[in-house]
């Protein structure tokens, strides 16, 4: 199912360079996905060759410390939830189910649906599949995006071949029972990664699938389709309540397909189109506000920088890999960096760099930016590039493989290390020119933080968070509590659910922790340094499930479901 590789042994810490491949770790299918970090440091991926694996992964040395097959194939990256869950929306193609009596491989049909792993065992809790689509009709050919009101979010697309329903829904979901709660029709297929901005609006790219013929192929090699970026009103503030049903705001229709994850920066959400534009929208209107002509069609995400004015400076790429488009004679194949003038939109192109791959384009995942200043990017053709983010000046650049294309955006651990996959079921670590991915700008990677949750309203990186206890009724636990310096923080117990600024009047508490008791109260305790800490759990709470939540300030651990045995 996997193999890791060890490229280099030493006796001591090996010292590597900037551009130094750190690991590589062989996994079973073909990756199309952006790998997640959890606050753990533990990488998440999944595959998409004969239906899809998920992976929990040691950042450091690129163990595999868990997998779980998943209910189909997998082409965009696992979100991690604060609930302990981790969410991923699958495609229709078969499933491996292991060997039959006489050693023969078991393949069943693959599932559109949107499902949920423990985010420690990788065991499946729930899947979904829309009410009354048609097998070989629905995909989920995007990421969900996570809400704060017990939601996540996910939009589906109608498989090539079945033109007959033109219209697709964006669904909201329970995020621990995977029910659904809201079904709205759209007018196209929604094939790109939304956001959710602070004030719980939720945003999607379309492929207006009006003018689609019956097969793809019936009209020529990647013909650009019309398309929607739609507005819903998701409800998302921090302590906000799920709106049931959502209600389409307001939309955009353009000459060509939304494809690319979407991104958000003071009031404004930008993406990528296959008209060759990249817009910049006003969350409130819709209005455009930014109109750049790139000149050639893209699906690649917008990561957002600034310039030491303030102005934003989106950091996108042109010509993807499999969009060879009948219309346009120039193909280009760069790296942009384009400033917007935040008073008036008006934007300008700052530096551009052209992939050294010969015939494959950039990746549909977004750049990233690290603390230090510097963007890295892959492309088609398996090359991966260091550049500053100021001045596109090279740092290195990297060919992987001309085999192995890349067509997913990287992460990068909280040591620095540059996470990415390729199609030949690679991942691997680079030691990159940062520390860490930048926590200061408005969107620096692919569906903007470590988590890949797509919500403006969750911390970038994690500081601070807890190891899983064993709860046992009537018997002291041990709590691990992880962070990256000494800091004052809070931990809390909550018997209905995440509490975020405030823990359920009626949740469970650690309370003096000093003092090993656990108490019922609202109050959160503090902690004013990583290590350990000692509580009891009362006798009489055996089989309740419980939530468990760090706090510090302007910062939330991941939440842990939990059950006292």
């Amino acid at each position: 199912m996997f193999t890791t590789i060890t490229l280099l042994f030493f006796a001591t810490v090996p010292q590597y360079a900037p551009g130094d491949t750190v690991w590589e770790t062989q996994l079973w299918g073909e990756m199309m996905s952006s790998p997640s970090v959890g606050p753990n440091g533990n990488i998440y991926i999944a595959t998409q060759e004969w239906g899809g694996v998920i992976y929990r992964i040691d950042g450091p040395t690129g163990d595999v410390l868990a997998w779980n097959y998943t209910p189909g194939a997998v082409e965009h990256a696992p979100a991690i939830a604060d609930n302990g869950l981790v969410y991923v929306n699958t495609l229709r193609q078969s499933v491996y189910k292991g060997l039959d009596a006489g050693g023969n491989p078991i393949y069943v049909a693959g599932r559109a649906t949107t499902c949920a792993f423990d985010a420690a065992t990788l065991e499946q809790i729930w899947e979904t599949e829309i009410p009354g689509s048609k097998r070989g009709t629905w995909a989920s050919d995007n990421s969900p995006i996570i809400g704060h009101n017990n939601r996540i979010y996910t939009g589906f697309v109608l498989m090539p071949g079945d033109a007959t329903d033109t219209s697709a829904p964006v669904v909201s979901m329970d995020a621990l029972t995977g029910e659904i709660k809201s079904t709205t029709a759209t007018s196209g297929w929604i094939a790109c990664p939304g956001v959710i901005d602070e004030d719980g609006h939720v945003y999607y790219g379309a492929e207006d699938a009006i003018n689609i013929s019956v097969n793809h192929e019936d009209v020529g090699a990647a013909p650009v389709y019309q398309g929607n970026f739609l507005c819903f009103d998701g409800a998302d503030p921090a302590s906000g309540i799920g709106t049931d049903p959502m209600n389409l705001l307001w939309s955009f229709h353009a000459d060509g397909d939304f494809g690319s994850p979407v991104g958000y920066c003071d009031g404004i959400v930008y993406s990528t189109c296959r008209d060759g534009h990249l817009y910049g929208f006003e969350k409130d209107t819709g209005a455009v506000f930014v109109d750049f002509d790139m000149g050639t069609p893209s699906w690649t995400g917008t990561t957002i920088g600034r310039m030491p004015s303030g102005n934003p400076v989106l950091y996108t790429a042109t010509h993807n890999a499999e969009f060879i488009t009948a219309g346009f004679t120039d193909y280009k194949k760069s790296i942009l960096a384009i400033e917007v003038d935040a008073a008036t939109g008006n934007s300008s192109l700052l530096w551009e760099y052209e992939s050294k791959s010969l015939h494959n384009g950039f990746s549909f995942g977004n750049p990233l930016l690290d603390d230090q200043g510097n963007l890295y990017f892959n492309d088609g053709g398996g090359f991966i590039y260091s550049l500053r983010a100021d001045t596109g000046a090279e740092n290195w650049f990297l060919s992987t493989s001309l085999q192995a294309s890349g067509v997913a955006g990287p992460t990068m651990t909280e040591d620095g290390l540059l996470i990415l996959t390729r199609s030949d079921g690679i991942i691997m670590a680079i030691e990159s020119n940062g520390n860490h991915v930048a926590d200061d700008l408005p969107w620096p990677k692919y569906k903007r933080n470590m988590r890949a949750t797509g919500n403006l309203n969750d911390p970038i990186r994690e500081l601070f968070y807890l190891e899983r206890p064993e709860l046992i009724a009537g018997a002291a636990t041990t709590l691990t509590v992880h962070g990256m310096q000494s800091i004052r923080g809070y931990i809390a117990y909550s018997l209905t659910g995440p509490g975020y600024a405030t823990v359920a009047a009626l949740g469970y508490c650690f309370n003096n922790l000093d003092a090993a008791r656990l108490l019922t109260s609202v109050t959160r305790n503090p902690v004013t340094a990583r290590g350990t800490y000692i509580a009891t759990v009362p006798a009489g709470a055996a089989g309740l499930d419980i939530y468990m939540q760090a706090f510090e300030p302007n910062q939330e651990s991941m939440v842990m479901h939990c059950v006292i045995q």
